[in-house]
């Protein structure tokens, strides 16, 4: 459940570009990115609490910086919240 609403943040953040090609990649990956998560959580075992709260601080620091209308602060904090996503479902879970 809680990757719908991970989809409708990154959603928004894409609406609001006014980048209808950005807007388009969202929602053309939602379904296989939805899976891919749900799937390798399962598959790593990651706490799933922990990893949603770490989740959703890497959007409360995108959202501040939309809000303070910091575009590269929030850039920094998007591609960091991207690269903490790969780690999180390519790389093994710690033991």
């Amino acid at each position: 459940m809680a990757h719908h609403f991970d989809f409708g943040f990154h959603e928004a953040i894409a609406q609001a570009s006014a980048n209808p090609r950005m807007l388009q990649v969202i929602q053309t990956l939602q379904y296989d990115v939805s899976h891919a998560v749900n799937m390798t959580r399962h598959l790593v075992r990651l706490q799933p609490w922990q990893r949603t709260h770490d989740v959703l601080d890497e959007h409360r620091e995108i959202y501040r910086c939309i809000e303070r209308q910091d575009a590269e602060g929030a850039r920094r904090a998007m591609r960091s919240h991207i690269e903490k996503a790969r780690i999180r479902m390519l790389e093994p879970s710690p033991s």
